[in-house]
This record gives C-alpha cells, structure tokens and sequence, in this order.
C-alpha cells in the first residue's frame, strides 16, 4: 500500500507547524513536506521564519516564488501579478515531482498556486482558514478544496456541506511553558511584551522606540523586533545605562521562550494576527492591539474586535497610534490590569483537522 504523503503550504506558519506535529504524533508513518517562501519578505535576503521553523522541525522545504492577488492597485501591482504565473510553474513542478497523497494549505498568496494545481491534477485539497472572514486566496482555493477546516463558526461565504469547525491550531509548547526563558529577567518588575508577529513591525516599532526610556523606569519591556528593527533596538538598548537589563530585544523568539513570556507577562501590544490573536485568547492574556490597517480584507480588525469584544484587548487604530497615545494605553493598562478567561476548545483543533483527513485517505484510498 501507498505511503501517505502530506503536502503542508501557504498562510500562517505556526498554526500549520502545530497541524504537523499532531500528523506526526498520530501518525508516524506519514511522510511530511513543504512549500513556502525562503526570504521573509518580497525581494529580501533575509530567511523567512517560516524557513527557519520547518528546517528546525526537519520537515523539507520546498521555496517557490509568487506573487499575491492585490486588492488595490498599487506601484506593486503590475511587478506581482507578472510572478503569479512563474508561482503556478513552479507548484506544478513540485506536485508532479513529488506527488503527494494530499495537500493541506492554510491560504495566502503561497498557497493559491499550490492549492489551484492541485485541485487541477486531481490532488485533494485541504484549506483551513485562520480568520472570520475568507480571504481572496482562500476564495479561490476553497473552489478545489475537499474540506474546508474554518477556525471561527461566524466565517460565512462559502458551501457548508464540505466545511467543519474546528477551531484555530495552537503551538502545543504555549501552553506548557518551560520554567525559565533563554534569557535574562530582572526580578521583580511587571512585564510588558511587545511583538509584530514572526517578521515584526517596523510602524509599531517606531511608535515603541520613542517611549522605551520612559517604560523601562516602570516595566520590564520584551520585545519582538523583526530582522530590520532590530539594529535600532540594539542601539537604543545601548542608550539606556543601569535600566538596559530591563529592555529585552530579539528579532524573533522560539515556542520555548514565547511560551514563558504569554505565561508571566501582564500585558502584550502586539499586531493582531490570526496567530497573534488566536494564542493571546487560548492563554488569556489581556493586550493592546493595533491592526495593520492595509491587511487583505480587513483582517486585522476584524481580529482584534473580536478579542476586544471578549474583553481581552483594547483596540487602537493605526493612524491614532503616536508614542504618547500609546504610552498612556499602556500606563493605565499596566495600572489597572483586567482579567481575561482563557479560550478553550472541546476539542485539539490540530487533532480534529488531522482526524479529519486521516478519515479522507482511508475512504478513498492511498
């Protein structure tokens, strides 16, 4: 009998990394591969996070190039749409050459491809989508897909006889973290995380820089820079004298090390990512958020309302965001700490979606 082969690609690395430790703990024999984007942004040199987690995961890695469906026209437009096609080559490629049992996207630019060729040589598809409301990629891809996995009940737009509820896939490690970081804490002072995701921030940044000198009076301040704010960070962690030790800069943070921070941290000011707001909820973790505004769809928003609603987070629009409005968030925040109730699920999302097409491939066959 044929081997199972599970092609994993596109949208939000870390909820689809934790789909693949769930395959692997279930099922040992299946064989696991990968396509995404080597550089962490478009016409960089910098390695992707994405890259670095599934090569540390010892998953193989698969790098196409692509460009994204752009809902607005831009000076990027034209140069984008002009990689789409060289995207869908290089997908065909792959499947061909490596023709897995199934695909399993969770959406995104890198995943529309993958998920349309696919679907065109008659692979069966998976999509999850991270947010209440479908993306344009995943529009499209849910077209092709067998199953629809979908994190939220409220997302609407799309058949509902192929669609099943089975949360957003948190790292496992977030929610058993170890007893000490990989770095150094002072004692005794609340903390204060600040992260833009796994590239960073540079907008949210540059509103944090300025108040840094003053919040390291009163809080420990973690932060997750990104690879280009992160020579800034260094520099401005080297103005700050005998308080340096309370400014923790990184350019990026492992499970291990965030798992600790969202267990001890009093408040998180952060984007407001599916990723980002999915584990704030799972841990219970009150947070300011500030969307990115230019996100596909709004998506951004839509996120942190949904945890403002919960009352987990207050929102603070984009174009309201100087170092001073944030500063006082966060001083009254920090002040007057609220309680937030972790999220739970019945059940593993990341079981249930492995669950679910372990079912597939034994009905249909290998």
């Amino acid at each position: 009998m044929k081997s199972v082969h599970i092609l994993i690609t596109g949208g939000h690395a870390t909820p689809a990394l934790s789909v693949a430790a769930a395959m692997r703990k279930a099922h040992a024999d299946w064989k696991l591969s990968w396509i995404g984007r080597k550089q962490s942004l478009e016409g960089a040199k910098a390695i992707s996070q994405e890259y670095r987690m599934v090569v540390k995961d010892n998953i193989p890695f698969y790098a196409i190039t692509t460009g994204r469906l752009q809902r607005t026209f831009s000076m990027y437009t034209i140069p984008s749409l002009l990689k789409i096609p060289i995207g869908f080559a290089q997908a065909l490629f792959l499947l061909i050459k490596l023709q897995p049992t199934a695909v399993l996207t969770f959406g995104g630019y890198i995943g529309l491809p993958v998920g349309i060729s696919a679907g065109l040589l008659g692979i069966p598809v998976f999509l999850h989508e991270q947010t209440e409301k479908l993306g344009l990629a995943n529009s499209i891809i849910a077209k092709f897909a067998k199953k629809i996995f979908l994190s939220w009940e409220k997302t609407r737009g799309i058949k509902k006889e192929n669609v099943i509820i089975t949360g957003l896939p948190i790292r496992r490690n977030i929610l058993f973290p170890p007893k000490y970081p990989s770095f150094t804490v002072p004692a005794k002072f609340p903390m204060l995380y600040v992260t833009g995701g796994s590239t960073g921030a540079e907008s949210l940044n540059e509103c944090v820089f300025p108040i840094i000198p003053r919040l390291v009076r009163y809080f420990t301040v973690i932060h997750q820079t990104g690879e280009p704010s992160y020579p800034k960070a260094c520099a401005l962690k080297d103005t700050l004298g005998n308080l340096k030790s309370r400014y923790i800069v990184a350019t990026f943070f492992d499970e291990d090390d965030v798992s600790w921070i969202l267990a001890k941290v009093t408040l998180v000011v952060a984007r407001s990512g599916a990723n980002t707001v999915g584990e704030l909820m799972t841990v219970g973790k009150q947070a300011i958020l500030v969307p990115l505004p230019w996100a596909g769809g709004g998506e951004q928003e839509k996120n942190a309302l949904m945890m403002a609603r919960a009352g987990a987070a207050e929102v603070l629009e984009q174009e309201k965001a100087t170092p001073e409005t944030l500063f006082i968030h966060i001083q009254e925040r920090m002040k007057h700490p609220q309680e937030a109730h972790p999220m739970h699920f019945a059940e593993d999302p990341s079981d249930k979606i492995v669950s679910e097409i372990a079912s597939f491939v034994s009905y249909h066959g290998r």
